[in-house]
């Protein structure tokens, strides 16, 4: 059967707004079971207080896992990053009489479907999504500064 164990995934997965996550995934078939496709999500959540919204941000079949029964699959995937969304961030105040929460996580999740099951297992990992150290702030508005310009 095919197990948690064989996802490969990078330790920490970090980016910035518009980058692309290009990376490989390995999936170990033993049995040759028929791999449906493998989704791929990025889903955020917004907590402020007791209140959250978790949202799939990108939800995507890798074209690279098809209807496929081998017993090892190793593919790469691209993966582009929305240009307009938040960086992750945590942030607490001591108000008088109640801490103030407000956070923004991210995580990217892999779900395998396989033929008769309608999904044989997933994996989740947190994703950091940063700012853009080519970006800065003037005047209350972020600009991206030309790169070959600033060397």
């Amino acid at each position: 059967m095919v197990n948690r164990q064989a996802v490969e995934l990078p330790q920490s997965l970090s980016y910035v707004p518009g980058e692309v996550i290009q990376s490989t995934i390995e999936i170990d078939n033993p049995q040759n079971k028929q791999i449906e496709r493998v989704q791929c999500s990025i889903e955020q959540v917004l907590k402020v207080q007791d209140d959250s919204i978790k949202d799939k941000i990108i939800d995507i079949t890798l074209p690279a896992i098809l209807s496929s029964t081998e017993k090892h699959l190793e593919r790469t995937f691209d993966i582009q990053i929305l240009e307009n969304i938040p960086p992750k961030f945590d942030f607490t105040k001591e108000n008088r009489r109640m801490g103030i929460v407000g956070k923004v996580l991210y995580s990217i999740k892999f779900e395998v479907c396989v033929v008769d099951l309608l999904v044989a297992f997933t994996v989740t990992k947190p994703l950091t999504i940063a700012i853009d150290p080519w970006k800065h702030e003037h005047d209350g508005s972020i600009t991206l500064i030309d790169r070959a310009q600033s060397t």
